[in-house]
């Protein structure tokens, strides 16, 4: 078994639901969010 700590601070998250060719899309709107909520 492996185990993995994460570092407690600020994650941003996101489900993405549909065709796996449509993965950058969510990427895309995630990094907008982060930029549009000064959490660069």
């Amino acid at each position: 078994m492996v185990s993995l700590a994460v570092p407690k601070q600020k994650y941003a998250v996101i489900r993405h639901k549909g065709a796996n060719s449509e993965i950058r899309n969510t990427y895309e709107k995630l990094h907008k969010w982060i930029e549009e909520n000064n959490l660069e």
